[in-house]
This record gives structure tokens, C-alpha cells and sequence, in this order.
């Protein structure tokens, strides 16, 4: 079993706290040439990761993130992250909380594919039951 992060502002500040950051800037928020698919699937991943991007305050820090939330949101992260990295290394979904150069291999790309796998997976689990065969 992982170890649980410590709920320490120090220790929120300096790994999910900076992954979240990372997260706002590759959502590009406000960008005026954004598709509407691409905000759908953005849009998506911050509601699953369970953080309103309105929670970024303006002191550059996610504190208005209730310290209940945060190991839900950790975990959340952490498996969007390993996910995205399935086809290469799953150590580095890991390292990207401790690691700043790590966190950089997470790119926009990767943010979309995740949200695209979590709307397919949404529509998949809403879809009708197949007919009975006749």
C-alpha cells in the first residue's frame, strides 16, 4: 500500500499542489482559440480530479483546497498520470510529484488523452444495452 502524503501544507505545497499548477497551465484557461471538444475533455479531467480551477487563489496556491480533499485529489492525480504514461514508464507518473523534470514529461497531449479516456469511459457506461439477438 503507498504511503500516504503527509496533509502538511509544506508537503501539499511542494508535490500535489505543484502537479495541480501544472494541470491549470497545460488547461491554458481563457485561451481564445481553444475547440469546444478540447475544453469538454479538459473540463472532464478537472472534474474527476475533484478540484474547481477556482481554487487556484491569487497568491499562486491551491489552499482553498479543503485538507479532507487532498488525498483524494493526490491519488486522482496519480492514476490520470500513470495512465497517461502507460506505454512508457509508469515510474515516472510517480516521480512527477517529486520531480519538477518529471512533471514536464506530462504535456498537453497527455491532459487530452486522459480526458478523451474519461469521457469514452462516461459514454460507455451510460450507453443502452445492446438489442437481444433476434
Amino acid at each position: 500500500q503507498p504511503k500516504k502524503m503527509s496533509r502538511h501544507e509544506g508537503d501539499w505545497t511542494l508535490t500535489t499542489a505543484r502537479v495541480l499548477s501544472h494541470l491549470r497551465k497545460l488547461s491554458r484557461v481563457g485561451e481564445p482559440n481553444i475547440t469546444a471538444q478540447d475544453q469538454a475533455v479538459i473540463d472532464k479531467v478537472w472534474a474527476h480530479v475533484g478540484v474547481r480551477r477556482d481554487e487556484y487563489d491569487s497568491s499562486g496556491h491551491w489552499k482553498k483546497v479543503a485538507p479532507a480533499r487532498r488525498e483524494g485529489v493526490r491519488q486522482r492525480l496519480l492514476d490520470g498520470f500513470r495512465d497517461a504514461f502507460r506505454a512508457s514508464d509508469p515510474d515516472v507518473a510517480r516521480a512527477a510529484f517529486r520531480d519538477k523534470r518529471a512533471l514536464r514529461e506530462f504535456r498537453r497531449a497527455h491532459l487530452l488523452d486522459w480526458g478523451n479516456r474519461l469521457l469514452a469511459a462516461e459514454t460507455a457506461s451510460i450507453a443502452p444495452p445492446p438489442p437481444p439477438p433476434p
